[in-house]
């Protein structure tokens, strides 16, 4: 690693976050990765694909354009923010598509669901 790396709380995590997601329908939530709302990260600075195949898709689905929605999370939640590298996004697509290329440089807050409380969810 050769960027800084925070472990919160404290202090706060920013009071408005929110993800990148083709819809709301998951069964578990939001994911587990969020961005400050505001700061204007693209999905590609976060390291995933601007466009994914919708949870529970047959194999060949198209993949079609995310969308910011925001989230709600409780003030003293424990999370993790780091920053991200450009990679490959190798599972937005799923398996019958290829990894799509992803630049990094944005901010991310990460709140595990194994770990958090039910008060992380859709704003």
């Amino acid at each position: 690693m050769n960027q800084p790396l925070f472990v919160g709380p404290p202090p706060s995590a920013p009071a408005h976050l929110s993800q990148h997601q083709i819809d709301q329908s998951h069964p578990l939530g939001p994911g587990e990765y969020f961005a400050e709302t505001g700061r204007g990260f693209t999905a590609s600075e976060l390291g995933i694909a601007d466009s994914g195949v919708p949870y529970g898709s047959p194999p060949g689905t198209a993949p079609v354009p995310k969308t910011v929605y925001p989230t709600t999370h409780p003030p003293d939640e424990p999370y993790l923010q780091s920053s991200n590298a450009a990679t490959y996004d190798t599972w937005s697509h799923g398996i019958d598509n290829p990894p799509v290329w992803t630049y990094g440089g944005g901010v991310q807050v990460v709140y595990p669901r194994g770990r958090r409380s039910s008060k992380v969810g859709w704003e």
